[in-house]
């Protein structure tokens, strides 16, 4: 049961991980900022496969060991629901934080839309001016 509370433990470090990692880039878009955004999906990514594996292992433990988690008690059963009380905060910020991103992300998206609407009418009126057609 230990190598499990462990395991749920270790998933919260890579939750704050990926909440710390939010933050940083949030602060890069509020700045109007993307070059670094490809690495930061990777990264997350890569956080994403961790708490993946985890849940994979906690799950192999609770089945090889026939491990029921309702039944602990004590310093046990304590740290199990602290550790299921600081993933469920963890994935709550992270989740304010996802929908902070999206906002950014489409508002960048809208900007370099309307930017490239108004380079292709440049072009048509050069086009235009080029040809001495009238627009």
């Amino acid at each position: 049961m230990i190598r499990i509370v462990n395991l749920l433990e270790e998933k919260n470090l890579y939750l704050e991980k990926f909440y710390k990692l939010n933050e940083a880039e949030l602060v890069n878009l509020a700045d109007d900022i993307h070059d670094n955004i490809e690495n930061f999906y990777a990264a997350r990514e890569g956080l994403l496969k961790m708490v993946s594996k985890i849940d994979d292992l906690v799950e192999e433990q609770i089945k090889i060991n026939d491990i029921d988690i309702k039944k602990a008690t004590g310093l046990v059963k304590k740290r199990i629901i602290n550790a299921f009380s600081i993933k469920n905060e963890l994935v709550n910020l992270i989740l304010s934080q996802d929908l902070q991103i999206i906002s950014y992300i489409e508002k960048a998206k809208s900007s370099l839309i309307q930017e490239l609407s108004e380079v292709n009418k440049a072009r048509n009126v050069m086009q235009a001016y080029k040809s001495n057609r009238k627009i």
